[in-house]
């Protein structure tokens, strides 16, 4: 990932996108070297990050909601609401359930948010990254 510090830093008028939270290792638990890394590139306000299919990482078997709550709040906390984006991840969102599972699970953890945080989240941003109209 340290390339990926250099491109980004390089380019610092382009926008990046980080896929799928950065693949984190849900299912071996490992959080610390991902979570340390995660905070080092959201330093550049250049990169959004993409919480997309995240369930795909955990144990298809027996993944829960808070497997999963930790890496979720931690990118949220990292890129704050305006640099993150949803994204399904269908169909490989499927390995850890299925679409919908994934729907209920970001509607779940983005629950307790404001109605301006949740937009963003679903739609705005991109629509802003993009320039859709």
């Amino acid at each position: 990932i340290s390339l990926t510090y250099d491109i980004v830093d390089y380019c610092p008028d382009v926008i990046f996108i980080l896929d799928h939270c950065g693949v984190p290792d849900i299912k071996s638990e490992e959080f610390q070297d991902w979570s340390l890394k995660i905070s080092e590139i959201a330093k550049r306000n250049n990169v959004f990050c993409k919480i997309s299919g995240i369930i795909a990482y955990g144990n298809p078997e027996t993944w829960t909601l808070d497997d999963i709550r930790p890496y979720f709040e931690h990118v949220v906390s990292t890129f704050g609401h305006k640099r993150i984006i949803w994204g399904s991840d269908s169909p490989v969102c499927n390995l850890g359930g299925n679409l919908e599972t994934w729907v209920a699970v970001t509607r779940a953890l983005s629950s307790d948010w404001n109605k301006s945080d949740k937009e963003r989240f679903f739609w705005k941003t991109a629509y802003q990254i993009w320039n859709i109209k």
